[in-house]
């Protein structure tokens, strides 16, 4: 079963999907980032792996302290998770795999340690910046390198 996610906050959610083993900037990782506009959910053919909370952002689960970003959330294949919003809080509505920060990354993954994905250092406007350059606001992305 495949892990699932449900954006409703008012911004778009960069996550963690099938691996782009053919694009360059992709090949290396476990999987690849994909964008996922508010109100919209993951199709159900693929599998969300997780996602991006972005540097300027934070991230409240069920249990734990509040944690500021950059950070990944992996979502445990076949549970559906709905992130929601509070000002610059990220809330999750179900259990994890595990939250990981940049210094977490290592190849091979050797999770539940680290994990082979790309965790970058940006704030929001830098991923929108990068989707908005790909064509992800109105689903016409035709650049090769998005």
């Amino acid at each position: 079963m495949n892990g699932k996610l449900t954006n409703l906050t008012n911004e778009i959610i960069e996550y963690y999907g099938p691996k782009r083993p053919d694009h360059n900037d992709w090949k290396d990782y476990d999987n690849a980032w994909y964008w996922l506009r508010s109100g919209k959910s993951t199709d159900d053919n693929i599998d969300c792996d997780g996602f991006y909370i972005p540097a300027d952002r934070k991230l409240k689960q069920l249990v734990g302290p509040i944690m500021d970003g950059p950070l990944a959330l992996k979502i445990i294949d076949g549970v559906h998770i709905t992130v929601k919003q509070s000002g610059a809080i990220y809330e999750v509505n179900r259990p994890n795999m595990g939250v990981f920060k940049p210094s977490d990354f290592c190849r091979p993954s050797n999770w539940p340690y680290c994990v082979n994905w790309f965790i970058p250092n940006y704030i929001y406007a830098e991923v929108v910046n990068i989707c908005t350059g790909c064509g992800c606001i109105d689903d016409t992305i035709t650049r090769p390198d998005c």
